[in-house]
């Protein structure tokens, strides 16, 4: 093997052999063993292996994994320094023998990354990458943009190398995989006789053509192979086509009139004239860009037409909203309806029964999915295999028309298309009371119009080939039939939407306010940071006169458990039943509800969900159980007294627990009451309430924990906009854009076709 010694302050983890032990410990001197679990084939190059590594380089690695690292960042690490943050981050692995020889030798940067990488386990991606651009904290490459801190990569431009990173961020780099890559789906900006000039990643590359390589006149998306900065192999696609996006996934896209087309692993989305863009913003249900046929995959698209949003694509859950794929689909009319599907067109009259099912007909007509639509738009299609919250019973009905697509696991997959103001007809009542009135009616008509065209272009649902859903993961469509009030809301705000700076900004609601809002950073999560960035429209609100009641510093857990056991605060929703409520858990029900979510959580979202070890420090161990519980505490509380971290004790294992879907997750009540300040009680919820609560714990006899009665606050996440709140200003005497400016401060309520587009 022929190796590349670069001496930098870059290195490379060396594996070389030696014979496993249980929790060996690992002597200066002694062969290193390999990190189980991670292949490091074609590695050409090593670099600088015995190099010793900064200790500030070493606590950025830490950092970067969400570790505190207890040295001082100055000078070298040490043998002894190591020793200690490996007893502490990983005390059942390897560890070092530290002596009085050794303890001040600076360990090498092989070693440190290889104990690194052992304890780090699934949370580091290994990628192969190749980098062109190096900015103060950032590196372009072939991949995307990548944060970086004290790596110096520029002799390996245009080469590829391997790297460990972890949220985005490089963490260590591991050797050089090619001299001579190939640089995939590169958009062409510019060709001559003598080179070209590529945008790829965010930069502009140019290269010159190798001898023998013929001066090449296109546009469009190409794949190239580099030496260094020569072309040595040039490749165009065969093919552009365009049309309608109905579906697009990881690993192919269905267009109008095409089918499905296989994407090349690196496909790339680019908009005119040079700029770089996610395959989210190939927005379903549009036509809107060009597609490049490499090879005979989809290697690139070019955006180059503008679209203005006017419908929107809903993918149905099936009944009871369990899910998104139905085993079969009925549906009728209220009056003559046409299925198309493949070569095949027929009309059906009204009340005629259409079933696709497996038995019947999947084969969908010979056609990748079937479309239904009235001949009048006036008429209904009725889908009778669903139900929803319907009066007597009846099956749903919905405007516009539906796509059944069959799912790749089986079954079908059902997409209504319709205006985005007839959306809103059947939103408005299926999240707000209409008994509310038309002024509340008006304030979820604006929000909904945000929060949905905010969905649209972040595109989540594209595999599904939709927009949104019609569950509460959007925000919750056609469960309740639209209403005279719903249809004048929408009419009498039509096309308004929330606005700052001229942005389109989302307009997060929920049902019933503690009292006080919380910020959105400090609800959610952005990867691996929390809390997260605050917009300015989302952050914490008082929900009543500050003159007439405070509360004090509600992250304080003094004024928080005081503020959450009352019930005489003047605040706007104090007459709704969720504004205060109580449930008290035994120890064997919260042992069981933990236990039971513990696995599904820390698949989800395991950078909230970190397992402690003896010391209390952070480990990325996932485990199966907590045992029993035996103690519970609230760590941190967000600005509005919402609990954004809690700690869980039990007999086996203890558990940090981040995030409020998480922790309510952790505290669901099930089927044990939960009380209403009204004094009426719900059971059989699948989260706590909310996380806007206070506790207290019974003990036994002995003195071990018994139950945990909780006093809590509000009903939802706590972001924006609380539904029942909007109906107590509106009886206030406020109008809806007094509301609007009270939930979202700072917003402009303006025309969706002034919006700048994402």
């Amino acid at each position: 093997m022929k190796y590349i010694f670069l001496v930098f302050i870059l290195f490379i983890l060396a594996a070389c052999g030696g014979d496993e032990q249980e929790s060996p410990s690992i002597i200066l001197g002694e062969p290193l063993i390999a990190t189980q679990g991670i292949v490091m084939p074609n590695i050409v190059g090593i670099i600088g292996d015995d190099y010793p590594i900064p200790r500030r380089v070493a606590m950025q690695m830490l950092e970067g994994l969400g570790f505190a690292a207890n040295i001082i960042d100055e000078g070298m690490l040490t043998i002894q320094d190591a020793a200690l943050l490996v007893a502490e981050h990983n005390p059942q692995g390897r560890q070092i023998d530290v002596t009085e020889e050794n303890a001040g030798t600076y360990i090498s940067y092989a070693l440190w990354v290889e104990l690194f990488m052992e304890w780090a386990g699934d949370s580091l991606e290994l990628i192969d990458l190749i980098p062109f651009e190096r900015t103060e904290t950032e590196l372009i490459t072939n991949r995307g943009t990548f944060q970086i801190k004290s790596i110096n990569l520029t002799t390996f431009f245009d080469h590829e190398i391997r790297v460990a990173l972890a949220n985005r961020e490089i963490l260590a780099v591991l050797g050089v995989t090619n001299l001579s890559p190939t640089i995939e789906n590169a958009l062409i900006v510019n060709t001559d006789a003598f080179g070209v000039t590529l945008f790829i990643g965010g930069t502009l590359r140019n290269y010159t053509f190798a001898q023998g390589i013929a001066a090449i006149q296109s546009s469009g998306v190409a794949t190239v192979t580099v030496q260094g900065r020569e072309v040595v192999e040039f490749t165009t696609a065969e093919t552009i086509v365009s049309g309608r996006i109905e579906r697009l996934q990881n690993h192919a896209i269905e267009l109008y009139g095409h089918g499905r087309l296989p994407l090349c692993p690196n496909f790339a989305v680019y908009s005119l004239p040079a700029a770089q863009k996610n395959p989210r913003d190939l927005i379903v249900g549009e036509d809107m860009a060009d597609f490049f046929i490499i090879d005979g995959r989809v290697g690139g698209a070019i955006i180059t037409r503008e679209i203005t949003p006017t419908n929107i694509r809903v993918v149905l859950n099936t009944s009871g909203f369990t899910g998104l794929v139905h085993d079969s689909v009925t549906v009728t009319s209220t009056g003559n309806f046409i299925v198309r599907g493949g070569d095949r067109t027929e009309v059906f009259p009204a009340g005629h029964v259409f079933t696709v099912s497996a038995e019947e007909n999947a084969d969908m007509w010979g056609g990748l999915r079937l479309y239904i639509s009235p001949v009048n738009p006036e008429y209904r299609l009725e889908i009778s295999s669903i139900t929803r919250n319907w009066a007597g019973s009846m099956s749903p009905d919905y405007r516009g028309s539906l796509e059944i697509s069959p799912h790749n696991g089986g079954g079908f997959v059902i997409v209504n298309e319709l205006c985005l103001e007839e959306y809103l007809f059947a939103v408005i009542p299926s999240e707000m009371p209409t008994a509310h009135g038309l002024e509340a009616a008006k304030v979820q008509a604006i929000t909904a119009r945000s929060f949905a065209m905010f969905q649209f272009y972040q595109n989540e649902f594209r595999a599904f080939g939709a927009h949104v859903d019609d569950s509460v993961i959007s925000q919750v469509y056609n469960n309740i039939p639209e209403t005279d009030i719903s249809i004048q809301a929408v009419d009498a705000t039509r096309g308004q939407v929330l606005s700052m700076g001229g942005e389109l900004v989302t307009a997060n609601y929920f049902s019933t306010s503690s009292g006080v809002t919380a910020n959105f950073g400090e609800v959610w999560a952005t990867g691996r940071t929390f809390p997260s960035d605050t917009p300015t429209h989302l952050r914490s609100v008082l929900q009543f006169d500050i003159n007439d009641f405070n509360p004090g510093d509600l992250t304080q857990e003094r004024y928080a458990a005081d503020f959450f056991r009352r019930v005489d605060i003047p605040a706007y929703d104090r007459n709704f039943g969720w504004f205060r409520w109580s449930v008290r858990l035994t120890v064997e029900e919260l042992s069981a509800t933990i236990n039971q979510s513990l696995q599904t959580r820390q698949n989800a979202n395991p950078a909230m969900m970190q397992h402690l070890n003896a010391l209390g420090a952070p480990t990325n161990e996932r485990i199966a159980t907590i045992g029993r519980l035996t103690d519970l505490e609230i760590i941190q509380r967000g600005q509005g007294g919402n609990i954004m971290e809690m700690i869980f004790t039990g007999t086996e294992s203890t558990m940090r627990v981040r995030t409020e879907f998480n922790i309510r997750t952790f505290l669901n009540p099930g089927a044990t009451h939960v009380y209403r300040h009204d004094g009426s009680r719900i059971n059989n919820l699948t989260l706590l309430p909310s996380a806007f609560f206070t506790m207290e714990k019974e003990k036994d006899t002995n003195g071990a924990l018994a139950a945990v009665i909780i006093f809590g606050g509000g009903n939802g996440h706590g972001v924006g906009m609380s539904q029942n709140g909007v109906r107590a200003l509106v009886d206030r005497g406020l109008n809806y854009q007094e509301i609007i400016g009270h939930y979202y401060p700072g917003v402009e309520i303006i025309n969706l076709q002034d919006v700048n587009q994402q």
